[in-house]
């Protein structure tokens, strides 16, 4: 059940993020998602066994929030859609048994970081790497 919620919120908010920022950004954000999220849970989780893509999923999460609030007023929107679902997955990641907490909370810090490094183009609402 947990890998097909994470595949069906992949297949959503990956989806969505591809078409705000494009390919490569997209799987940038999602790869320092995933590694950071793999660090944070053998930094703060010992020797805890994960499964899944969820802390990849919080980065995406975490992406949605840099470029809204990147994008200042035009991004509100954004940040308005995404925090009620982040929440909500939150509450989720405190309340539920056995789901890895570092690995969610690091996922969703090093997305939001990622999608710093972007360079947020506002009139386009698209990405290209920093120089």
């Amino acid at each position: 059940m947990h890998i097909a919620m994470n595949m069906l919120a992949l297949a959503q908010l990956g989806t969505l993020m591809e078409k705000l920022v494009g390919s490569f950004p997209m799987l940038w954000i999602y790869g320092v998602s995933l590694l950071g999220s793999g660090l944070s849970v053998v930094a703060f989780s010992g020797n805890q066994i994960t499964v899944g893509a969820s802390g990849a999923i919080y980065g995406l999460f975490g992406g949605m929030l840099a470029i809204g609030f990147r994008l200042g007023s035009r991004g509100r929107p954004l940040v308005a859609s995404t925090l009620p679902i982040l929440i909500v997955n939150l509450v989720l990641t405190y309340a539920i048994p056995n789901i890895s907490i570092s690995g969610h909370i690091g996922g969703l810090i090093c997305g939001f970081l990622a999608t710093l490094t972007l360079n947020i183009d506002r009139r386009s609402f698209t990405a290209r790497p920093s120089a």
